[in-house]
């Protein structure tokens, strides 16, 4: 009956119809606005799922349609990406080996140039740099024990301060040897120490 009604309505009567109701207007705006139109057809679909709404059911299908290719393509991009930065460093590995470094270094000389802060441009300045400091912490031969050489009363004063357990009173030890040095340099005759007191 109600679509007998609407059957029977005149173009000028829906016009009227149009013009006239509040909801009709309000309908017509938020269509004609893109996002407020996207926002009722998802709520539509959400409320209506068997209802065919081209906008929402089209790109969904499309989507489905081409998910494996998708992630084949990430896939692949991620793979891409791993091999440049590979290639990178291995270009990078030959900078520095051609800047001097061996071959077994290489990977103590990036971490030096992560810690110092030395960029891919500074790859000459940080092999030397790497190479200086190597030479400064690590002795170049084999020292034997240390022996003192000093004979007499002098290497037996050096002798009893490195015997001298952990905790042990350094100035005790050392106190007869300073006391016997103290006296050989300043010690005077009489009368020169009066002349100097004066």
């Amino acid at each position: 009956m109600a679509n007998e009604r609407l059957a029977d309505l005149t173009e000028a009567d829906v016009l009227e119809i149009r013009s006239s109701d509040p909801r009709v207007q309000l309908m017509e705006r938020l269509y004609n606005d893109p996002e407020a139109k996207r926002a009722i057809q998802q709520h539509s679909k959400r409320l209506f799922p068997k209802a065919s709404i081209p906008e929402i059911d089209v790109p969904a299908l499309t989507k489905a349609a081409i998910a494996e290719d998708v992630k084949a393509i990430q896939d692949l991009r991620k793979e891409l990406e791993t091999d440049k930065q590979g290639r990178r460093h291995t270009a990078f590995r030959g900078e520095l080996v051609d800047a001097g470094a061996d071959e077994e270094d290489l990977d103590a000389i990036e971490t030096f140039m992560v810690d110092n802060e030395l960029g891919p441009k500074a790859v000459k300045v940080a092999v030397e740099k790497f190479y200086e400091s190597k030479e400064i912490a690590e002795p170049r031969g084999s020292a034997p024990d240390f022996v003192w050489d000093v004979a007499g009363e002098d290497g037996l004063h050096m002798k009893a301060l490195l015997d001298a357990p952990p905790g042990a009173d350094l100035d005790r030890i050392n106190e007869p040897y300073a006391e016997k040095l103290f006296h050989e340099m300043f010690s005077q005759p009489a009368r020169g120490r009066r002349a100097v007191g004066r």
